[in-house]
């Protein structure tokens, strides 16, 4: 194979000899275990997705993927077993860019992304910390200011390019370029990503049915495909007798390093053939034996291993009620996301899910009264009739999801976020709502009687014939809100909340809208966002002790101000996106 560079020559010509990555200790062999998973992840991936016909591994670089239109992705893995974030003063990180930067010049015209894929993600400032004496420092903002055509505002971040410059040895021309084209792909936490790989081969075609022991067995068989890709693993009679090239390398130790996608499919497809095969002699072993005993006690034997992947999934997840949450518990959910399989009238009273992500889930009539569930997600996820009363939600998630019926009577929920939801008929009786956003939901008829919506954002929400019977709506942002026929509504109540006065809420004719602006310019728009912000930061860390990084949970002990692992860092998504 080969493809040509910017100055004519190849990036994967079998004329050049075969290199060998030096950002892998041979002495660390977790870090080593990781790359080649991610390395199976990749295949997996494109597999499922057709996003590339090829893998090299250890060529050039840890991983590089051929696209089928012939452009190239390239890949270094990174793992760190400390929590601070990637920024670029990492050594490793100023490593990657040297090593993307010579690519970038000899290669740069083929290339499509360059990819950190690591344990650990990038740090990113807030947008709203201007004032963040790290921004400089951070990956991210590099590269948008990289993207940008205008000139740097600001000498800091062009003397951070130059020191990234001068330290990676690059013409800070090809620093840029290659920031433009740099990517981060999250990867699992060091303690979890072994398990990640039978966790994406049950979301192949034909692979969701088989047992997790048989998932593990096909992942091992796919790990070492890659492992023997990314070493020198060719038999001493295939190298004597290989073709050399002009500079005496066997040609054979480079295709090697060569793994296409339908090498890892044919692995996948005589594993399967091999397993029904198997199926196939019990079946006619089975009908041997004429004693229907026999029959049944054998599948009594036989049930708890043809336990499927899925099987198992479910019964984590029931198992979390009343109970510390199972250590494969996010893994199951997404086993069961990916299967589409539903959870109707799943009881999960008193589940501590503390920063879970539920999201795109069948939980229609779930019981989970009592949850402790800060941090939540449940985003597009189906919760019509789901009771979720007197329960710990500060910080959690809803946005399009079907709420219809729900019920949150007496929960606490501080800067939750049902953006977008369809919302009708739902309650809200004694819960606190406080900077919470309901934007362009429809909350038809729903009952917030004695509820606390101060500060939050209903721009363009439907209440209409909703109850709000003693409902504080103070500083709460009715802009565009449907408020016709709202029960309980009085003009005092409307006078503490605010609107714009171009998009004033709709009411009824013996009403007036607010005479109060949320805010007039940029600054006092801000002001408004830190303040929610801060209501939100003190949501999680009053209930957890620490906050919710991603799916991950961080605790911060009460003297963990000044110490750079314990700090909060503002780019938490306080408010969870999808």
């Amino acid at each position: 194979m080969s493809l040509e560079s910017n100055t004519g020559n190849t990036i994967l010509d079998f004329e050049e000899e075969p290199s060998i990555s030096s950002d892998v200790a041979s002495e660390v062999r977790r870090a080593y275990i990781y790359q080649s998973v991610a390395g199976v992840l990749l295949l997996c991936d494109a597999i499922k997705n057709g996003t590339y016909k090829e893998f090299w591994y250890e060529r050039k670089d840890d991983i590089i993927g051929v696209r089928k239109n012939g452009e190239i992705d390239v890949f270094q893995v990174k793992t760190k077993s400390s929590a601070p974030k990637w920024t670029s003063r990492d050594k490793d990180i100023v490593k990657s860019l040297s090593k993307f930067g010579q690519l970038e010049i000899k290669f740069g015209k083929n290339i499509n992304k360059y990819y950190i894929y690591s344990n650990v993600p990038p740090y990113i400032p807030s947008e709203v910390a201007s004032a963040d004496a790290k921004k400089y420092k951070s990956l991210i903002v590099l590269k948008n200011i990289s993207n940008s055509s205008e000139e740097l505002s600001q000498e800091i971040y062009l003397e951070e390019l130059e020191r990234i410059s001068n330290s990676a040895k690059l013409p800070l021309s090809v620093l840029k370029d290659v920031l433009r084209k740099l990517e981060f792909v999250k990867g699992k936490s060091l303690e979890e990503f072994r398990e990640d790989i039978a966790s994406n081969l049950f979301s192949l075609p034909r692979l969701d049915a088989l047992p997790v022991t048989k998932l593990r067995s096909l992942g091992s068989a796919l790990l070492q495909l890659v492992e023997d890709a990314s070493t020198l693993n060719v038999p001493g009679l295939d190298v004597l007798t290989s073709v050399l090239s002009r500079e005496g390398t066997p040609i054979r130790l480079v295709e090697n390093k060569r793994v296409t996608v339908a090498e890892a499919q044919s692995v996948i497809n005589i594993f399967l053939s091999k397993e029904k095969r198997n199926r196939d002699m019990k079946v006619l072993g089975f009908f041997g034996i004429a004693a229907a005993f026999v029959l049944g006690v054998a599948w009594y034997l036989y049930k708890p291993e043809a336990q499927t992947y899925l099987e198992k999934s479910v019964r984590v997840i029931y198992s979390a009620r009343n109970a510390p949450l199972p250590p494969s518990f996010a893994e199951s959910v997404s086993a069961v996301r990916s299967a589409k399989f539903s959870l109707d009238s799943v009881n999960l009273d008193a589940a501590s899910l503390r920063c879970q992500d539920m999201s795109k889930l069948e939980l229609s009539r779930m019981s989970a009264e009592w949850l402790k569930g800060t941090g939540v997600k449940f985003i597009r996820s189906n919760l019509y009739m789901a009771n979720l009363s007197h329960s710990e939600l500060n910080t959690s998630s809803y946005i399009g999801a079907i709420v219809d019926n729900a019920n949150f009577d007496g929960s606490n929920m501080l800067f939750s976020d049902f953006s977008e939801s369809i919302s009708r008929w739902s309650s809200f009786k004694g819960t606190s709502l406080t900077a919470s956003d309901f934007s362009k939901a429809d909350f038809t008829q729903a009952d917030f009687t004695d509820a606390d919506l101060s500060f939050s954002e209903l721009q363009e929400t439907n209440l209409s014939n909703a109850k709000l019977s003693n409902t504080r709506l103070s500083d709460a942002d009715l802009s565009g809100a449907n408020m016709i026929g709202v029960i309980g509504l009085t003009q005092g109540m409307l006078d503490t909340a605010c609107s714009n006065t171009n998009n004033p809420p709709k009411l009824d004719v013996v009403f007036k809208p607010p005479k109060v602006v949320c805010y007039v310019d940029e600054e006092s728009k801000e002001k408004r966002v830190v303040s929610k912000l801060v209501t939100g930061v003190v949501g999680q860390m009053g209930v957890l002790g620490g906050y919710c990084n991603g799916a991950e949970f961080t605790a911060r002990p009460p003297n963990g101000h000044g110490n750079i692992e314990f700090e909060m860092p503002f780019i938490i998504p306080l408010k969870p996106k999808e």
